[in-house]
Order: C-alpha cells, then structure tokens, then sequence
C-alpha cells in the first residue's frame, strides 16, 4: 500500500483519535510504589519523572504490546474489516507511532495511598524541665497541659514534629510555596535512632512554619518508624492535623531550627543500596538488611551476622 493511501484529512483524524484515546499502563490492583520509591518522589523535584522513565524502561515488552493493540485499535476504527491487513498495520505504526502517548497511570496508583509525614521543625526538646519550657514556647500558655502531658512520658531527646496524614503527590511542584500552615496539630517527639518517642494531639493548636522541603519525611521511610515499629499505631492517628500551603501568610510564623534529616535519610539510603547490591554494612543494626543471621546461645547471647559481624546482644 503506498503512503499517499492516507490523506491529509484521514491523518488528522487519525491524530484527533490518538490525542483522546492515551494508551494507559495495565496495572493490578494489589500494586503499590516502594516506600523508597514513595520517598524519592517526595525528596527530589525529578522523583517522579525520574522514576516514571524507570518503569517505561523497564516495561517495554509491555508498552510494545499496548502499542501493538493501539494500532490494531486505529485500524477497527477507521478502515473496514476487508481493507485491514499486515501491510495496513504496519503503515499506521509507522505513521504515527510518534504521536502515540503511554500514560503509566503512577499518579493513579500513588494516590491510592496516604502516608504518615512528619515535618520536622528542628527544635531540640529534652525530657526535663528546659524542654517543656522550650515547647511551650512554640504552643503557647493556653496549651501548658498538654505540653506538659507530651514531656511527663518523653524518655529520649528528640527532634519536635507535626505529624499529619498526606499524599506524596501533595508536595510535587512546591517551590514557590514559602509556608505550611497546620490546624489542630498532632505534636511527636521521636527518636529514631533508639526505638522511642511521645505523641499528644493539641487540639485547637494552629502552627505556620517556614516550609522547607527538606524537613518533609515519610515516617515509614526511617529506622525505628514511629508508627510502625516503637508504637504499632492505627495509620490513622494523627488524621486530626489538617495542613495547608502558602506562598505568602500575614499570621505569627514560628521559628524553626537546623533539621538533620536529611544527612540521615541519605545514610539510610547508602545502606540500602548496599543491601539491594548483594552485601551489608558493619554496625547497622537494621536486621532486615542483613541476610542468613543466626542466632548464638552462649554467652554474650546474641544474633549474628556471618557477612559483617554485626552482633545484636541479648
């Protein structure tokens, strides 16, 4: 068939159709993003293309056979069964495959779940007598109670954070915004290093802090989550804070101090890689990113790892 078989007002059609019809990604609907994956799209403005060109590189026998289908799809559409052969597909893929657009449907399937973040302000609170001083600075005198109820059970020292429910896609394309704004705030003190922390709601309390990005973190996403791993909490305990965004505000803004938790995602994210390639790293405690540990019954008691040497004691 010669190429002229198409013309100009055939072809328009023809690009109408692929511009409505987006060839979308197949999913299952167990299928869910890693919370690295979840984390990279949160830490980095070029997450999430980054990882959509991840998995259209890694589904190209899949997107070849959606494409195959589209083409056949075009052909139904437009010619008549008798006129459909091998030589017509193949003309039409190579017409107008470049205009073919493959939606993978990510953000479909990132919003299918919220995640715990904690925004970490960078205040230092200690369980004593300067750390409550220091938090009722931040609450104010009309919430002296409760910042007393959050300090009583406090073991550790530990970085002040709100604790709210959101969507990683909630904070794509934020660089214009210069303010969070959190109502009936959910206050937590963790300690991510030992395994502890407290939480208290305080409701009624309103917070505008200067939003910097790298304050934002998954609680999932750390050693010793808060919610998962110190306190196995329902996921939605801390739904009670709402939060908004603002590129300029007119109320009281908090202070907020230096937050290192970035440099410690970051280490996390040099022993994962570590671990993904096969090996693991003297002295991290983590036991899932160790392999074939076994556990020693004499004394010191203990679990080992044969390929490090790292030792957990009873």
């Amino acid at each position: 068939m010669e190429k002229s078989s198409f013309t100009s007002e055939m072809t328009q059609k023809i690009i109408e159709y692929i511009r409505k019809n987006p060839i979308e990604m197949y999913w299952d609907y167990r299928d869910r993003f890693s919370i690295e994956q979840r984390q990279r799209i949160l830490q980095s403005e070029d997450g999430f293309d980054e990882l959509e060109q991840e998995i259209f590189e890694n589904s190209s026998e899949c997107i070849w056979e959606l494409k195959k289908q589209f083409t056949e799809q075009i052909a139904q559409v437009f010619f008549s069964e008798e006129e459909i052969d091998r030589e017509l597909l193949e003309e039409i893929e190579e017409t107008f495959q470049e205009e073919y657009i493959i939606d993978l449907k990510m953000e479909e399937i990132i919003r299918k779940d919220d995640d715990i973040f904690f925004y970490d302000t960078g205040i230092s609170i200690t369980p004593d007598k300067e750390g409550l001083e220091k938090l009722i600075k931040v609450v104010g005198k009309e919430h002296e109670n409760k910042a007393e109820e959050l300090i009583n059970d406090l073991f550790y020292e530990g970085s002040l954070c709100v604790a709210f429910k959101a969507n990683v896609l909630d904070f794509r394309e934020t660089e214009e915004y210069k303010f969070i704004h959190f109502r009936n705030a959910h206050l937590v003190i963790p300690d991510h290093s030992q395994g502890s922390g407290w939480d208290v709601s305080f409701p009624g309390l309103t917070l505008t802090l200067p939003f910097i990005k790298g304050n934002l973190y998954l609680d999932c996403a750390v050693k010793y989550s808060y919610t998962d791993d110190v306190c196995g909490l329902d996921w939605n305990w801390c739904e009670d804070t709402e939060f908004d965004l603002f590129k300029r505000t007119t109320t009281i803004v908090t202070p907020i101090g230096e937050s290192f938790i970035q440099e410690y995602l970051e280490r996390e994210e040099k022993l994962n890689e570590t671990f993904r390639n096969g090996g693991c790293t003297p002295g991290d405690m983590r036991y899932n990113r160790h392999r074939d540990i076994y556990y020693l019954n004499e004394f010191p008691c203990g679990s080992h790892c044969p390929h490090c040497g790292t030792f957990w004691i009873d």
